[in-house]
């Protein structure tokens, strides 16, 4: 990445090239045409703009308390990656969230569906023998709505 120019407003500007695939980069292009954007450019500087938080600190938590007490269960609880494995730390998520360990699923399901958690396969060496599942956790800035990693129900 390298600095640009100035805008209008003498706002700083930074130039950002990336590579992508060619048949993505062409659908990219057929979404924009059918939204009316003139470019590339317009549509991407349109989309940082409204979704990168000028302060930093924009965080999406869940509105209910019950759902804000368990995401912040598994984010105390979850490794440096957002991986939370309960066959390793199923034992404190369960007490964290005063429920019996063996009903945790059934605890994660609103999280899951409102898009905060993503249950998914343990892949093999990041658990114990590589079995079992594991929960991802949203990163607090990421929007649940559009997070990469949501399930669908």
């Amino acid at each position: 990445m390298s600095t640009g120019n100035q805008l209008a407003g003498g706002d700083r500007q930074k130039t950002v090239t990336f590579k992508a695939d060619a048949d993505a980069v062409e659908r990219f292009d057929a979404v924009l045409d059918d939204l009316g954007y003139s470019n590339r450019s317009e549509a991407l500087r349109e989309f940082v703009e409204n979704n990168a938080p000028e302060t930093g600190d924009r965080h999406f938590l869940p509105q209910r308390d019950d759902l804000r007490k368990q995401y912040e269960a598994m984010l105390a609880v979850a490794n440096e990656s957002l991986i939370v494995h309960p066959r390793i730390r199923g034992s404190e998520l369960a007490q964290r969230l005063s429920a019996p360990r063996d009903e945790l699923h059934a605890v994660l399901i609103d999280l899951r569906r409102k898009g905060y958690v993503a249950q998914q396969n343990a892949q093999p060496g990041t658990a114990r023998d590589g079995r079992g599942t594991v929960y991802r956790v949203k990163p607090r800035c990421a929007d649940p709505d559009i997070w990469k990693y949501r399930e669908t129900f």
